[in-house]
């Protein structure tokens, strides 16, 4: 079974306004999620995690059956790879402690999804 991870070494993140926002370090890109996708951010800040185990806690957390996320919540994960914000990890079987749960993130289940918005140093220069 393949594990993921956040990429720690290249990535920080914080959460503003129930999404998460994460900045690459390398290539000063910024990235936004939707509440699904932060939900499984905050899973995956708990430690490696698999695929379907990703997809069974979203479909949990959204009243859905997790063969039905299951197909979104990879392509939010090769997405993630794509971009250099997520690892394949070893797994370590242990569970890690909760990240906290965020009231903010309730709401209708849409597909995990990752929105690029370009590089921060682009943006600060631009004066946007």
């Amino acid at each position: 079974m393949q594990y993921y991870a956040i990429n720690t070494q290249q990535v920080t993140w914080e959460i503003t306004d129930g999404e998460a926002v994460i900045i690459h370090f390398e290539t000063s890109a910024y990235y936004g999620l939707n509440a699904s996708g932060t939900y499984a951010w905050l899973r995956l800040a708990e430690g490696p995690v698999a695929a379907d185990e990703l997809a069974e806690k979203i479909a949990l957390r959204y009243g859905k059956v997790r063969d039905s996320v299951a197909a979104d919540v990879d392509g939010f994960l090769q997405t993630a790879i794509r971009e250099d914000l997520v690892i394949l990890a070893p797994g370590n079987g242990a569970a890690s402690p909760n990240v906290a749960e965020t009231s903010s993130l309730a709401g209708g289940y849409e597909a995990p999804r990752l929105t690029k918005f370009g590089e921060l140093e682009k943006l600060i220069l631009s004066g946007e």
